[in-house]
């Protein structure tokens, strides 16, 4: 009995998960999807994306009559795992740009490229020895392989609506007097 509860309840919990789905260009235009209706969408990505900026650090001091040279190099990185939700802040006609945190101007640009199947993939600006060079929070940040591949995702339930009236009738006779 336990076991009938349990499956019960897992296809219960199952049934209430939307799956997610590929953003395309099919869906868009199939639902004839607004720029406000695509705001409101929980977006998601299917995979890692890993931003990378490096800068070199020259340093000088004079110290003891001693002049000291530091040399080095920063490196910043912003990671945007899979499955990280976002949400739409400017929509055009074949791309979206997606932000994953507060900020001006810290959004990823995701769309349709072409000779491609229509899904909303994450677009670079050029991409040079596998890394997509992208404008992010105003300075430009470098994206990993694989970033390319990304896709952007969103919760897609369907609901089928039907509606029956249904009504039984009694039937009719003749009232016969005897």
């Amino acid at each position: 009995m336990k076991k009938v509860f349990f499956f019960i309840g897992a296809i219960a919990t199952f049934a209430a998960c939307s799956p997610k789905v590929p953003f395309t260009e099919a869906i868009r235009q199939n639902y004839n999807l607004t720029t406000d209706e695509i705001k409101q969408i929980q977006f998601y990505t299917s995979g890692d994306i890993v931003l990378v900026r490096g800068t070199k650090e020259n340093d000088k001091d004079t110290y003891n009559h001693t002049l000291t040279v530091t040399q080095g190099k920063r490196v910043e990185e912003v990671d945007i795992p899979k499955g990280t939700p976002g949400l739409a802040e400017i929509v055009n006609d074949h791309s979206i740009k997606v932000s994953f945190e507060n900020g001006s101007g810290k959004s990823i640009t995701f769309g349709v490229k072409m000779n491609s199947d229509s899904t909303y993939k994450f677009i670079a600006e050029e991409w040079k020895d596998d890394k997509g060079k992208i404008l992010y929070d105003g300075r430009t940040f470098f994206a990993l392989k694989g970033a390319e591949n990304v896709q952007l995702l969103f919760k897609l339930k369907s609901l089928d609506k039907n509606t029956t009236k249904r009504r039984v009738v009694g039937g009719k006779s003749y009232n016969i007097l005897y």
